[in-house]
């Protein structure tokens, strides 16, 4: 979208200077006499502004266009966001939070209005120094971190396992602005192997109910 936006603005630039070097050129070497005629004179004048006009309704109906693909997307991307069952999180650099879904607040517990504005409330105390690491690094080196698995704290003060995956939120010249957080609940997938491994040890059986 920005690359497009970029191009649109040199283009409606060059192509103004381009129309007026022509229309001097023309009123000047070609056509001199349109300087003495008023009402040729007038007509012509008449004639740029309603090309400069017609220009600017494609420029803006093109402007208006791109806008709306925008909100498409943005509308998209929002309901995704919301309908996920992973808990999706964004945070400005040191860690406050921006963005937190449906899903955040079933895995947490923390509602959105509770939790915007805190500092990873769902990180434990003894583990923030380590996430406070992570996200350095993160921004330093500018490479996602994936599948990191840890633990998260509920506002019940259950802890829960997680799988966070953090990517860093880019502006149009490529500096890190934000972060992304994916929390994968892993309560489920732990009990699973659990009971993989009670079923593999010698001498264990079916659990009865």
């Amino acid at each position: 979208m920005i690359p497009r936006l970029r191009q649109l603005k040199w283009l409606t630039a060059i192509l103004v200077i381009a129309f007026l070097l022509v229309f001097e050129y023309l009123r000047h070497f070609i056509w001199p006499e349109l300087l003495h005629a008023v009402p040729v004179y007038i007509v012509s004048l008449a004639f740029v502004f309603a090309l400069i006009l017609l220009f600017n309704q494609t420029v803006y109906g093109m402007l208006e266009k791109m806008q709306q693909s925008l909100v498409e997307q943005t509308t998209y991307l929002n309901t995704l966001i919301e309908s996920s069952g992973n808990a999706i999180i964004t945070s400005n650099l040191d860690g406050k939070i921006l963005l937190w879904n449906r899903g955040a607040e079933q895995i947490y517990e923390w509602t959105r209005l509770e939790a915007i504005g805190q500092t990873l409330p769902m990180v434990p105390p003894e583990l923030r120094d380590e996430a406070r690491q992570l996200l350095a690094r993160l921004v330093a080196s500018g490479e996602p971190i994936y599948n990191y698995e840890t633990q998260r704290l509920r506002k019940s003060g259950d802890r829960l396992p997680v799988m966070v995956t953090v990517s860093p939120i880019r502006d149009a010249n490529g500096k890190a602005i934000a972060l992304l957080g994916i929390s994968t609940d892993m309560r489920e997938r732990k009990r699973l192997e659990q009971e993989v491994l009670r079923q593999r040890r010698p001498g264990a059986g079916p659990r009865l109910r």
